[in-house]
């Protein structure tokens, strides 16, 4: 992933279905996943792109974000909504 607060974070994807988030998506929004606060990113428009090509991974379930509860179904939609609200 580029544009998080670390240089070099991943993101790891498990069975096509677990997605391992890493600190870029965080659940602190009422229990929905959200993208890093701006100010802790190293480069917006890199984030934005990484949290696009995460939410285009159609067959997730299970969202394990870096920070917050996790999403144990519908991980692909959830991860949609971040993307629609940027």
């Amino acid at each position: 992933m580029e544009g998080s607060k670390t240089p070099g974070e991943l993101a790891l994807l498990l069975e096509n279905t677990t997605l391992i988030t890493g600190d870029l998506i965080r659940a602190h929004e009422g229990g929905r996943l959200c993208m890093l606060p701006e100010a802790k990113l190293q480069d917006r428009h890199a984030a934005i792109t990484s949290v696009k090509r995460m939410a285009s991974l159609k067959d997730i379930e299970t969202v394990l974000p870096g920070d917050g509860w996790p999403v144990f179904s519908k991980g692909a939609e959830a991860l949609k909504q971040i993307v629609d609200r940027l």
